[in-house]
């Protein structure tokens, strides 16, 4: 059977425990659903998921793979989709995306909250060969394909550091 999973929102009421209100966001199948790090355990108005790719021979597939990225604006209820294409001009499987902020963005300031670029690998399953895109959060285009000289596998996870980040941390 396929996994049909759906983003919903829910609002708790944590010293009764009950649920205040609860909501489909859209009818995307997706999973790997990300927010913006820094803002994790705060209210957030944008978060980013991949969509699954039921199309033509996707139930031969031993594994999911996805075919795109969305964004999603919960203030104003609506959806961005990005099918992103090789730099070959190939349609790509994308693997779990990661919000990364730009680093002039006012952390504090709500109206740059999607001030960023969404990272991800993806694979050309015509070429064999894997990218990482990084696209412009608001826009949700591509800004750059870094050609990789290795295949990421699909579904690959990663977790982006910051570099100044010192190596004792880790």
């Amino acid at each position: 059977t396929r996994a049909m999973t759906r983003m919903h929102e829910w609002v708790l009421d944590i010293a009764s425990g009950k649920c205040l209100s609860a909501r489909n966001l859209s009818d995307h199948i997706v999973d790997f659903p990300q927010v913006d790090q820094t803002r994790q355990g705060y209210k957030t108005r944008y978060l980013y998921a991949v969509e699954f790719d039921y199309g033509k021979g996707s139930e031969a597939r031993l594994f999911p793979e996805f075919k795109s990225i969305v964004k999603y604006d919960l203030k104003l209820n609506q959806t961005t989709t990005h099918s992103p294409m090789s730099f070959d001009g190939n349609p790509v499987r994308v693997s779990e995306s990661c919000f990364c902020p730009r680093a002039s963005r006012d952390n504090l300031d709500e109206s740059q909250e999607d001030l960023g670029y969404i990272a991800c690998f993806a694979h050309d399953e015509t070429t064999n060969k894997s990218e990482c895109l990084l696209l412009d959060a608001r826009t949700m285009t591509p800004e750059v394909h870094l050609c990789l000289p290795e295949r990421v596998p699909n579904g690959f996870h990663a977790s982006w550091i910051h570099s100044k980040l010192p190596l004792s941390k880790l």
